[in-house]
Order: C-alpha cells, then structure tokens, then sequence
C-alpha cells in the first residue's frame, strides 16, 4: 500500500520491492505475502488533487501501522540494463506481440517502458530494480526473449545479452520508500 501511496513522487510508476527500507520493523511484517499481514485499505477523498489524496493515505497508514514513512536517496543494489550495438529496435508503428513457449517469453515490438514497469511493478519478475540506461528512449520498441523462471540471475544476464543488451548487478543511487517504526509501539 505504500507503494501506491508514494507512486510517482519520484517519477517512477511503481517501487521494486528492493526499494521498500524496513528500520526497527521484524522481518514477518516486513513480508507482505503472509496472510495475516493482509489489509484492506479504502479512502474516499473530496475533491481531484491525487497528490492529496496520497498524502492522506500515507498519513492514515503510518497510523495505522504505527510507523513513520518518507522517501530517501538510497545506495541500492540493483540491475543497470545497458544496450550494445547489436540491439533490436522496431518502428514505432510496429504492433506489440507476446508469445510464450514452455521456456520463455518472446516479447516483439514492445516499448521498453512497459518492460521497466514490469520488471519493476508491483510484482516484480526479476529480484532486483532494473535501472534502465541504455540511451533508447522509453517509447522506442525492442524484441527480446526472456525465460519464464528469472530466479537464475545468471540465464536472465545471457537472455539480454543474446537480444543486445548488457545487464549486471550494481549499485546505484535512488529514492526508497523508509518505514521506521515510531517509538512505544510494538510490531
């Protein structure tokens, strides 16, 4: 939930769990997929100002949870996706297409914007952010085919580098949604 409520206050349209700091927080609530750390979350507010509305749910939530949350600049370790001479762009006006075999993942003419923000999303495919610096536009339109299971970094690094990109693990430098826990409260 904070990931929607910070969404776009660094210009980015989702948070790679990677980008979430727990301080002070045990590990168990840290773990958004067990079941008793579900939550249902509703707020009506007046009005069209999103920015607003975000604020209150991050101050409603930082209530509830007994937490302070903010966004920090962050030493991260993450995937930084650079692109060789031997990348495969398509025209703009060429129609994006998906194909999945038993292995992988054939994606054709499709804008790397939407790739990053799957990469990235709100569940992420690959265990790290992806840091998109090839120097392509994020409009632009590549091919690639990936295999299904990204666990292994080692496969996912050939795959990009098989469609003309180079992908490593390095630390970059980017904003982090931090929970802290408030003092006096027991998570």
């Amino acid at each position: 939930m904070y990931k929607l409520a910070y969404l776009n206050l660094d210009g980015t349209s989702a948070f790679h769990n990677k980008r979430i700091i727990f301080t002070g927080i045990s590990e168990t609530i840290a773990n958004y997929t067990t079941k008793e750390n579900l939550f249902s979350f509703d707020l009506i507010t007046a009005g069209s100002d999103e920015l607003l509305s975000l604020e209150k749910m991050r101050k409603m939530l930082d209530v509830e949870f007994g937490v302070t949350s903010s966004i920090e600049n962050r030493l991260i370790e993450c995937l930084v996706l650079k692109s060789s001479s031997n990348v495969s762009v398509s025209p703009l006006t060429s129609r994006a297409e998906s194909i999945e075999t038993p292995d992988s993942v054939i994606k054709k003419n499709v804008p790397l914007r939407n790739l990053l923000m799957q990469w990235n999303g709100n569940i992420p495919l690959l265990q790290w952010p992806i840091v998109n610096e090839t120097g392509l536009d994020e409009k632009q339109k590549i091919n690639i085919t990936l295999p299904k299971n990204t666990e292994r970094l080692e496969s996912v690094i050939a795959a990009f580098n098989t469609n003309g990109f180079i992908l490593s693990k390095e630390l970059r430098e980017m904003p982090v949604i931090v929970l802290k826990k408030k003092a006096n409260r027991e998570l």
